[in-house]
């Protein structure tokens, strides 16, 4: 699944990834909006999760970043036929 969040959040990303020299996938973005799967989010998470308690600017985009998934964690899921 593909989730889409503000260019902000990617820019800052970068400069996070920079400073602390971490290896993290960086969305595609255009002009407006970012784009990354869910898989890549979670690549995100787990790299800037060990630095959230150190950092409030980490701790803030992976707050947003969860924002970002909630709604889609909302989306009715399609039936899935049983097995015989």
């Amino acid at each position: 699944m593909i989730v889409t969040f503000s260019v902000d959040i990617t820019t800052r990303l970068i400069a996070i990834a920079r400073r602390h020299h971490l290896i993290v996938p960086i969305p595609l973005s255009t002009p407006f909006q970012s784009y990354a799967s869910t898989e890549e989010l979670g690549l995100i998470q787990a790299a800037l999760q060990p630095l959230a308690l150190q950092c409030e600017e980490v701790a803030a985009i992976l707050a947003q970043l969860e924002d970002c998934l909630q709604p889609s964690a909302k989306l009715p899921q399609p039936a899935v036929p049983a097995l015989a």
